[in-house]
């Protein structure tokens, strides 16, 4: 697919809808949508990569406020914060959602490391780590993404999802469901390596 089917400006505008909270994404995104032809719609559509806003962020084609960046990962400051230190982590190489990374360990390291970061450095008072996995969870474009919030008292940010009571028979059937189903893979423990024999004559001194 050629690259150049979208102009510089609509994938920042893109970038942008993407890092808004979800009710705002609801207002703007379908007047962006309107302003697309079939085919730029069709492109959104299918998730090419090449088109992704955080793999273009990763290949240096749009600017970022960058905080970390390794071989693997890319932490950088949300131009739309909640709260200011507001920040996302995502992988260079494109993953959907988080189920599809085979080792999480680099990336939980560096989320731990900026919320520490953010305790010291900002005087945080707490922090959210939030991913949305899948359209149905409020991902808007199809690339993982971790977002670190630093908290403050009064902020005003709200997560407060509605609960209900659940009856113990859905407890039970979905107890049935996925117990059993979490398997980790099992490490075999290094053997012990042997101690190295010194004979008498390598204990003398010279």
């Amino acid at each position: 697919m050629d690259e150049s089917i979208f102009t510089e400006e609509e994938i920042k505008e893109l970038n942008k809808i993407s890092q808004l909270p979800e009710e705002e994404q609801k207002k703007v995104l379908p007047e962006f949508l309107k302003k697309l032809s079939p085919e730029q719609l069709n492109v959104l559509k299918q998730s090419q990569p090449s088109q992704c806003p955080y793999c273009l962020i990763a290949e240096g084609k749009i600017k970022a406020k960058k905080i970390y960046e390794d071989n693997e990962l890319v932490a950088a400051l949300e131009i739309n914060p909640a709260s200011l230190g507001h920040a996302i982590v995502f992988p260079k190489k494109h993953f959907s959602v988080l189920a599809q990374l085979k080792d999480v360990g680099n990336l939980f390291n560096i989320i731990n490391k900026i919320s520490s970061v953010l305790f010291e450095t900002l005087k945080a008072q707490g922090t959210n780590i939030l991913v949305s996995n899948g359209p149905a969870a409020g991902q808007i474009i199809p690339h993982l993404v971790v977002e670190i919030i630093p908290r403050f008292e009064k902020d005003k940010i709200s997560f407060n999802l509605p609960r209900k009571k659940a009856s113990e028979e859905d407890l039970e059937k979905i107890l049935s469901l996925l117990k059993g189903k979490i398997v980790l893979e099992k490490k075999e423990p290094e053997k012990p390596k042997e101690p190295i024999k010194i004979s008498k004559k390598q204990e003398r001194m010279p």
